[in-house]
């Protein structure tokens, strides 16, 4: 009966009617800086791709006049610094929607931000579908990530308000983490990087620190780990393809008994020279693993602020977290594997250089004997006075001796 009771009162809330207003959509184009420009070599240089696409957003805005800023300087790395004059960030009404657009320095690298919002009680959502415009991807592009936005006229934004705004704006109903923060609630898809917030009147400036200041270095770490996974599952078959000609190599390898001097040095070089590309891809491997490492430490630094009610001890922050340490689990165990592979490249290569030694030694030893034989037959001539049975008793004693000499070094 109690099961009843609270079953029907969860299915009267999720009913009531939720109203919403002032729908915002925000949508952030990431681009990679060059290595020069965040070491300071050439800071003021931006990639082109994001330069075309910042200036096809200042046509969408109806900016005219310059959009970049002229007082930009050098700037430390981890330091965001504006791109575009305030003037251009202010909202902009067009057809009865507001637009307005925000570009800065992020780390390693810089995004533009488009907003589009419309005022008001909220009737369709489909008005912000097409609101933003469709910018080029170009030199540097990283990827995309989006944020809706929604007041609720009354009540709280709790998890069944938060569930018809997801339904209102036609979003997946599955597939998307819960945070509870300062600035009302969000709902998180870490595989498309789609962002919706529902926030009270009450809340709008902690929103807008949230939207402005929290999602975009968090979005560009999300953003970052999802390319790092893409690439590693790209480059995988590579590192497989490059273990499977050492394995071959290795393989011929242990038939270094049947092999010439000539072949063996051969197949080390040969065997050598594939390790060296097998170990370039592995190191490949663990830049990214600490790449991943580093994603996930930033993660967890934003994830303290405040702003983010119970932070990283959440539990969609700790599924999220658990998701990066599960790639980097995965990468550094495909590594330990990848190194064995390595390591016995190594034992092959000693066992080429001990061959190739010991068949040397043998070599050595039979030409010594060859030279020994040729002094023997020269002994002789020392004693001219010898008779012919003597002197061939000379040589023969010599060659015995010689003979002997070499079957107990090779045995001892």
């Amino acid at each position: 009966m109690k099961k009843a009771k609270r079953q029907n009162a969860q299915t009267n809330r999720s009913d009531a009617r939720v109203e919403f207003c002032d729908l915002e959509r925000h949508q952030w184009r990431f681009f990679l800086r060059s290595s020069a420009a965040t070491s300071g070599a050439n800071n003021a240089a931006l990639p082109e791709g994001f330069v075309n696409a910042l200036n096809a957003a200042g046509a969408w805005l109806g900016w005219s006049g310059t959009l970049q800023r002229a007082d930009r300087h050098p700037t430390p790395a981890d330091f965001s610094q504006r791109l575009v004059v305030e003037q251009a960030t202010e909202w902009r009404e067009h057809d009865g929607i507001l637009r307005t657009l925000e570009a800065r320095t992020l780390l390693d690298a810089c995004y533009l931000q488009l907003g589009a919002a419309k005022e008001g009680a909220l009737q369709t959502p489909h008005a912000l579908q097409d609101a933003l415009p469709a910018l080029p991807a170009g030199e540097g592009y990283l990827g995309d990530a989006e944020c809706w936005c929604l007041m609720l006229a009354d009540g709280e934004p709790d998890e069944p308000a938060l569930r018809e705004a997801i339904r209102r704006l036609a979003l997946p109903q599955e597939g998307y983490l819960t945070f509870d923060t300062q600035g009302g609630r969000l709902a998180l898809y870490p595989n498309t990087l789609t962002a919706c917030i529902v926030y009270t009147p009450a809340q709008t400036q902690p929103m807008s620190r949230l939207l402005h200041q929290i999602l975009p270095p968090f979005l560009l770490n999300l953003l970052k780990i999802r390319r790092l996974r893409e690439q590693y599952l790209q480059f995988k078959p590579q590192v497989q393809g490059e273990e499977g000609r050492l394995e071959r190599l290795m393989a011929q390898a242990r038939q270094a008994h049947q092999l010439s001097i000539e072949q063996i040095e051969q197949h080390s070089v040969q065997l050598a020279h594939q390790q060296a590309h097998y170990l370039e891809t592995l190191s490949q491997i663990e830049e990214w693993q600490h790449t991943l490492k580093t994603l996930q430490d930033n993660l967890r630094r934003l994830l303290r602020d405040p702003l983010w009610r119970d932070g990283e001890q959440s539990a969609p922050a700790r599924l999220l977290l658990e998701r990066v340490q599960l790639w980097i689990d995965q990468l550094h165990s495909d590594l330990h594997y990848f190194h064995i592979t390595r390591r016995q490249a190594d034992l092959h290569l000693q066992s080429l250089n001990t061959a190739s030694g010991v068949r040397a030694a043998q070599w050595n030893r039979r030409i010594t004997l060859l030279l020994g034989i040729f002094v023997v037959l020269e002994l002789p001539q020392a004693f001219p006075e010898l008779s012919i049975p003597a002197r061939l008793a000379l040589i023969g004693a010599g060659a015995l001796a010689m003979l002997l000499g070499n079957w107990y070094f090779t045995r001892r």
